[in-house]
């Protein structure tokens, strides 16, 4: 359960959520590139699945921009 205090319940929620941040604010891609991807995703899920949901697009679209390939992803997902 997240509380304003604890906005994110594990470790890597708020890595990922900086990790967007920081390729958005470098020019990978715009917010609205992020809520395209993110948000058809996210629509139709469950809230327990929501940080695997950001995961999954923000891979999608790191691979869309050719910034990451799939061995990279699963180098990451490993470890």
């Amino acid at each position: 359960m997240t509380t304003p205090e604890a906005p994110f319940e594990q470790p890597w929620h708020a890595q990922l959520f900086a990790l967007t941040v920081a390729l958005n604010d470098a020019g990978h891609f715009t917010w609205s590139e992020w809520a395209a991807t993110f948000g058809p995703r996210v629509k139709h899920t469950e809230a327990d699945a929501y940080w695997d949901i950001w995961s999954e697009a923000l891979v999608a679209l790191l691979e869309d921009r050719g910034l990451v390939g799939a061995d990279d992803v699963r180098a990451l997902m490993a470890r």
